[in-house]
């Protein structure tokens, strides 16, 4: 994608982290509960992306994304089912276990 997530033009980091005015985006309860001041709401949400994801949790995301799993632990997955009222297939991540034979 990016290295910076204000060079993705469909992001509202510019926005959310940089103050940036839009006519798109409007402030979401938990971005307003990061800070009482817009500064300390800013500084929050840059510091979101200060840690570097793993290229295992990114492949993760893309292979859950791609075939329409959850991705989160059993309790998470639980909670998506109890919400949305649809059984999650259980695939297991990492490597596909080597034939045997």
């Amino acid at each position: 994608m990016v290295l910076d997530p204000a060079g993705y033009k469909w992001s509202s980091y510019p926005t959310n982290a940089l103050g940036v005015k839009s006519t798109l985006c409007c402030a979401h309860r938990v971005y307003l509960s990061l800070g009482k001041t817009e500064t300390e709401r800013m500084k929050a949400y840059r510091a979101l992306f200060e840690t570097e994801i793993s290229q295992t949790l990114i492949g993760n995301i893309q292979y859950c994304s791609k075939k329409e799993l959850v991705l989160g632990n059993n309790k998470f997955k639980q909670q998506i089912e109890n919400l949305t009222g649809i059984a999650l297939k259980n695939e297991r991540l990492g490597r596909p276990p080597q034939n045997e034979g």
